[in-house]
């Protein structure tokens, strides 16, 4: 549900259906309440995890750049944080046909565990080519899973304070890349690049599957013949 048009009071109505065509199925009457800020704050997490982990992506840049593959240029090193963020936005479009679709709950679940999971391959990648095929595409296109729905829900949920809630849930990715940053500048120097790519991955992991369940639709839109509307170009 975008913000250009609001419910109505006969559409605010759990299962009722509007003019739009969209039809409500989740939430009460009642504005703005704990389980729709419940919403927002799931958003935050997961963007903090999603966007932050992108953000910090400098920190292995350098790592690979000094001391593991020096060989490498920096340009060469510098298309997997490009196609990792690339990715992710371009596989927005398939991901929002995913929310609207199949429930969000799953597509949040399934997107934070292929993300984690690929970040676990990428701890066994030996060269650059393999790392921009995993850490770089695959990443980015599982982390578009759980990018998407966190960006979107928050304004299906929220009315009286959509905007201080869009505004919370999407500073989630800047609060994100600024701790994240710094623990993994920590992980790499102690553990190593390997075992901080696991660490990342497997707390993506579990903080995605443990929200998940918070990350549910409010209002169902009518299935979409066309995957992309050139009409709108007009």
């Amino acid at each position: 549900m975008s913000a250009g048009f609001k419910l109505t009071s006969k559409d605010k109505r759990e299962g009722s259906e509007s003019m739009h065509g969209y039809r409500v199925i989740g939430g009460s009457e009642e504005p703005d309440t704990v389980r729709r800020w419940m919403v927002v704050a799931g958003s935050f997490f997961l963007l903090m995890m999603v966007t932050g982990y992108t953000n910090s992506f400098g920190v292995y840049l350098q790592e690979y750049k000094l001391n593991v593959f020096p060989a490498t240029s920096s340009s060469t090193l510098s298309w997997i944080g490009s196609l990792q963020f690339g990715s992710m936005c371009l596989f927005g479009v398939a991901s929002g046909i995913l929310v609207e679709r199949y429930r969000s709950q799953i597509v949040v679940a399934t997107g934070g565990i292929l993300m984690g999971a690929f970040l676990l391959i990428s701890s066994a990648c030996n060269s650059p080519i393999a790392l921009l095929f995993t850490q770089g595409i695959l990443v980015g296109v599982s982390g578009s899973l759980v990018l998407v729905p966190a960006m979107s829900l928050p304004g299906q949920w929220m009315e009286k304070h959509r905007a201080l809630a869009t505004g919370i849930s999407v500073s989630g990715g800047s609060v994100g890349g600024l701790w994240m940053s710094f623990a993994i500048r920590a992980m790499v120097s102690r553990v190593g690049w390997r075992w901080s790519l696991r660490t990342t991955g497997l707390i993506i992991i579990a903080i995605s599957v443990a929200i998940s369940p918070l990350m549910k639709k409010r209002v169902q839109l009518p299935r979409r013949l066309k995957v992309i509307d050139v009409q709108v170009l007009k």
